[in-house]
């Protein structure tokens, strides 16, 4: 059984669940938690009394059509196929079927009691997950970034019409195309020397690097291109490249830039004080 639960904020936000109590809205995301995965729950009442809920807000749900009660004790979330895409590899169907089958569902995605006076062509028969394409959840992961549901991420990336990363934005374990970072520094960082590849140490430099920069690899390419010093316009130097702004000590600076261009100054003063020190670095890197 999957052991994640999601919430429709077309539920949650409505007026109607809203205008609910706290503790009632608190007993329907319990409910929620602890259904199977076709939102069934055989213990309502021990769940209502484990959180200090009253048999009011049981019954209000109930009224509010947020739960569908049966004679057998046994209770449906209303809205959960709304709420939940279960992937086939970790859908377990319920156990109980007599209760499903008493159930089918509205075009909306909706529980609704077979025995209800609904129309026929508005309702559709319960289809097992195997019939129902839910190997992941539509428009959530780019393909370069495609993660599995339930692995902690939840960012993803922005590509623009030339299919070059505009941003990385990564949360826990989102994964870095580092390939499509290389083709945004080679196409907007012109004054500089390409790369052609990507090493091990080039890779570890990017996603220390993405850190800092919350995934905004673009801007931060523009700044340094932006940059006469950086790119050697002034004259001053020309040791700047790929792998001496990702060095960890020269991209703070030029985040805090040190390097921006500086108006009103003549040529010799937009040499930075450190400039020494970053030609060494140039020289003798890591």
């Amino acid at each position: 059984m999957a052991e994640r639960r999601m919430f429709a904020k077309t539920i949650i936000d409505s007026d109607i669940f809203l205008d609910m109590s706290l503790s009632t809205q608190a007993l329907y995301f319990h409910l929620s938690m602890r259904a199977d995965d076709d939102g069934f729950i055989n213990n309502p009442k021990k769940i209502q009394r484990m959180i200090g809920a009253s048999d009011d807000d049981l019954k209000l749900l109930i009224a509010k059509n947020f739960i569908i009660p049966f004679e057998t004790g046994i209770v449906v979330i209303k809205h959960w196929r709304i709420h939940n895409y279960i992937q086939k590899d970790r859908y377990k169907p319920t156990l109980y079927e007599e209760e499903k089958n008493k159930l089918s569902t509205s075009s909306k995605g909706e529980y609704i009691q077979i025995s209800d006076n609904v129309s026929t062509s508005d309702t559709n028969r319960i289809r097992d997950v195997s019939e129902v394409d839910t190997d992941c959840i539509p428009n959530v992961y780019i393909t370069d970034t495609q993660d599995r549901l339930g692995k902690e991420s939840i960012g993803k990336d922005s590509i623009g019409k030339d299919n070059t990363l505009l941003s990385v934005r990564t949360d826990t374990k989102q994964r870095i195309n580092y390939e499509n970072i290389m083709n945004l520094f080679n196409s907007i960082c012109v004054s500089l020397p390409k790369i052609r590849n990507l090493t091990d140490l080039r890779k570890q430099k990017i996603r220390k690097a993405n850190k800092e920069l919350n995934g905004d690899f673009e801007n931060f390419f523009k700044r340094i291109e932006k940059s006469d010093f950086l790119t050697g316009k002034n004259g001053n130097w020309n040791g700047c490249n790929f792998d001496w702004i990702f060095k960890p000590q020269n991209l703070i600076k030029i985040l805090e830039g040190n390097y921006d261009n500086k108006n009103n100054q003549t040529k010799a003063e937009t040499k930075p004080l450190n400039t020494a020190w970053d030609e060494l670095d140039a020289i003798f890197p890591d």
